[in-house]
């Protein structure tokens, strides 16, 4: 029985909420694409956790609503009677317009709103929000190609996104009056810096019967995970082997540093070129080339990265080159389609054991190409890391996923450590 509907705007932040609670033996499902048809009526009585992925982030705010409000439906008809919106821990995306949708679909007149996430270094303190100790929007996340931060304060974030009150609810928080008597659509915006303030959160939602509806980030999750009553089960035995490929697609110059400092490990690396991303005059006989190399690599079982640019500097330069000083946005979006479809032929070719996805648009462009409609969260490897299982052409493969953006300079290494201790063929890493 469906116990609680995730709704999540990118598929890494759907996958970071589920693994809350399949790491704590909780059945749980993540839909990839909510374009595709959500059989929920016909899942097994044992799953109570269903993660829908809208894909809304970079979208109309409009159309935006609509998928949550499509999503939101779905998990009504099938029983529902909990929903957590996983918003973006960097308040990307169409926030206020998704958070309104949810409280017209659902009839209620009050949501409240975590989005500190401080296992990430994410707090929000009198209703700003800061990445460790910098406001947000003086961070590397305000360059954001598609999603560029100028503000910090979340109120001003939302105002422009939504016509529903805002509010400001702080420590200590059981002093918060809420008023329940007029009908006034009002989004609840708490401060929030420590896990000692998330639990504080979950106890004053709780004596103010307000669970039913939240929304945040996905550190709120494990609040969620010990106010619901679940049925534990078995958690699964993580049993590796096979090669591995590394796939980043993220822009985010913290995580290319990241991949820089992978390169010094005992792993094959490819960098593609801006032009392969961005056309496709001349580049078929090149792919094909680099393709059968890869292949070749992974034959001899080679663990591979494979980057999808040499250097931020380098794409703004070709971009610069080819478009002029607008370069529209859509040139992001079918670059990180191109770059899925080329891994997803790498993949339906050659069996690797495991596949590590940095970024979200390149991990949802590589899970359509593959058509994989369920995905299985089974454990958070560090923070913000999770480990699931896929199934690609009828086999079974790993799935590590990680946001772009965030982690300390070695997390791409410490990860690769974790494949190498997990892996039943030491002979593959090398």
């Amino acid at each position: 029985m469906i116990k609680l509907l995730i709704i999540a705007d990118d598929l890494t932040g759907a996958i970071d909420s589920g693994v809350h609670f399949a790491t704590k033996g909780i059945k749980t499902k993540v839909f990839p694409d909510s374009s595709y048809y959500l059989p929920l009526d016909q899942l097994d009585k044992s799953v109570e956790v269903i993660v829908i992925n809208t894909e809304s982030r970079h979208i109309s705010a409009r159309e935006a609503a609509e998928r949550v409000s499509r999503a939101t439906r779905t998990g009504l008809k099938a029983g529902v009677n909990i929903i957590y919106k996983k918003t973006d821990s960097t308040l990307r995306g169409n926030i206020g317009a998704e958070l309104e949708a949810l409280m017209e679909v659902t009839e209620k007149d009050k949501i409240p709103f975590i989005p500190a996430y401080p296992a990430l270094k994410r707090f929000t303190r009198n209703g700003y929000h800061y990445v460790g100790e910098e406001l947000l929007h003086r961070t590397r996340f305000a360059e954001d190609p598609l999603e560029p931060i100028l503000s910090s304060y979340i109120p001003e974030i939302l105002e422009q996104q939504t016509k529903c009150s805002l509010s400001l609810v702080s420590l200590p928080y059981d002093k918060h009056r809420i008023s329940f008597i007029n009908n006034l659509k009002e989004i609840l915006v708490f401060n929030c810096s420590t896990e000692r303030d998330l639990a504080d959160i979950g106890n004053f939602l709780t004596e103010k019967n307000l669970l039913s509806l939240v929304a945040g980030s996905a550190g709120f999750a494990p609040i969620l995970a010990k106010k619901i009553s679940f049925s534990i089960g078995k958690k699964e035995r993580i049993r590796m082997s096979g090669s591995c490929l590394f796939v980043n697609g993220s822009l985010n110059p913290v995580t290319l540093e990241q991949v820089r400092f992978l390169e010094e490990s005992s792993i094959e690396h490819v960098y593609l070129q801006p032009d392969l991303l961005n056309s496709v005059e001349g580049n078929s006989g090149y792919l094909l080339n680099l393709a059968r190399d890869l292949k070749t690599k992974k034959q001899k079982g080679r663990d591979i990265l494979v980057n999808s640019i040499t250097s931020r500097e380098d794409l703004h330069l070709y971009l610069q080159h080819k478009y002029g000083a607008f370069i529209p946005k859509e040139v992001h979006a079918d670059a990180a389609r191109r770059f899925g479809q080329f891994i997803a032929g790498i993949l339906t070719e050659e069996n690797f054991g495991i596949l590590v996805a940095v970024g979200g648009d390149t991990l949802i462009s590589l899970i359509r190409e593959l058509q994989i409609e369920i995905i299985l969260p089974i454990t958070e490897i560090f923070p913000g890391v999770v480990l699931s299982k896929i199934m690609v052409l009828d086999q079974s493969m790993y799935l590590i996923t990680k946001p772009g953006g965030y982690g300390e300079r070695d997390i791409l290494l410490r990860i690769f450590q974790y494949i190498k201790s997990k892996n039943n063929d030491r002979n593959n890493f090398r």
